[in-house]
């Protein structure tokens, strides 16, 4: 997860196995979920996607959220 739940802005994504399987965008341009929408109609491999994750959003900025 990337952003603020507490502002309600936030982009989730999602994965089964190694696999990205979905993107959730709240309170973010649409700018932010094209690319994320784009992995997951590829079927991207969730490391792949990490490391092109959209500009501002990196890997390291990514929570993962129980």
């Amino acid at each position: 997860m990337a952003g603020d739940l507490a502002e309600r802005r936030f982009l989730a994504v999602y994965r089964t196995g190694d696999h990205l399987t979905g993107a959730l965008a709240v309170g973010m341009p649409p700018g932010a979920i094209r690319p994320w929408r784009a992995a997951v109609a590829a079927r991207t491999p969730w490391h792949e996607a990490l490391r092109a994750a959209a500009p501002g959003t990196s890997a390291g900025t990514i929570s993962p959220v129980p």
